[in-house]
């Protein structure tokens, strides 16, 4: 793809330097907080053209590998913070890092702490085990009971 100077500028708004060497993106961002850029009429992956346009590598694009935020930041556009790998890769980085993410959780979402009387593990469909509250379970239980009162009065 052939980027005119103006775009090349336009993009160059968008990307701010950090301390760690990241460039931030400032403009939009998806849900996940990928980057994105207008260019002809298109929205692009704003970090799947940096790549593509710096490392100039099409092979990456072409074979539909990911590029994969080296810096775990899904904001950053700096082309040495990008490779391209396999989605079998991919998948398998990013679940390691949520996997170390849900690791280091003390607490449930509502405030609870996971200590061995008030957690147990759980089977989930994909073959990990879960860890579960028993208050939460405990004042799920007794809302649910709770219902059940009124609805049979």
């Amino acid at each position: 793809m052939q980027l005119t100077a103006s775009d090349k500028n336009r993009f160059r708004k968008f990307a701010t330097v950090s301390l760690n060497g990241c460039w931030n993106w400032s403009g939009f961002r998806n849900k996940s907080g990928h980057p994105r850029f207008m260019l002809s009429g298109y929205v692009w992956q704003a970090h799947r053209l940096v790549y593509q346009w710096c490392v100039d590598d099409r092979e990456a694009y072409l074979q539909g590998l990911d590029i994969h935020h080296i810096c775990e930041n899904p904001a950053c556009v700096n082309p040495s913070h990008l490779t391209a790998i396999t989605r079998k890769q991919h998948v398998g980085v990013t679940r390691g890092q949520k996997f170390r993410e849900y690791r280091a959780k003390d607490h449930c979402v509502r405030g609870h702490f996971f200590t061995e009387e008030n957690t147990y593990l759980r089977l989930v469909s994909n073959g990990y085990q879960a860890r579960v509250c028993r208050e939460c379970q405990r004042m799920q239980a007794k809302k649910y009971r709770d219902k059940k009162l009124t609805i049979a009065s």
